[in-house]
């Protein structure tokens, strides 16, 4: 899906769900909306603004996500194995049945942070 469609289907309130998203997604506002079965880690995520966004089954391996805001969203099954979580401020964040395993979180501040059944 290009840039033009998620812009699309975002106008529409629609759920974005089973694609591959290979865009520049630096700067866009994504909160509050729900992702489901997406492939982000063909993506430039940059700042974009994931807070409250609900993400089931989406997949973020390797993807740098140093400058996002993920604040309040909820990730169910996600992988995001080998992600760069680093310098974060990590606010109200859940994972749920996640694989964070190689995830780097060095110099992250966490509060609020709940992960349940999450290989972390």
């Amino acid at each position: 899906m290009n840039i033009e469609a998620l812009l699309s289907h975002m106008r529409l309130k629609k759920p974005i769900e089973k694609v591959s998203l290979e865009a520049d997604l630096s700067g866009l506002d994504l909160n509050g909306v729900i992702f489901s079965e997406v492939d982000f880690s063909h993506c430039i995520i940059g700042d974009a603004k994931f807070g409250g966004a609900v993400l089931s089954n989406c997949n973020f391996s390797g993807c740098g996500l140093r400058k996002a805001n993920l604040e309040n969203a909820g990730f169910v099954e996600c992988d995001l194995s080998a992600a760069y979580l680093d310098g974060k401020v990590l606010n109200n964040l859940s994972f749920m049945d996640c694989n964070l395993s190689g995830a780097v979180f060095s110099e992250s501040k966490i509060s609020q942070l709940m992960a349940l059944n999450t290989n972390l």
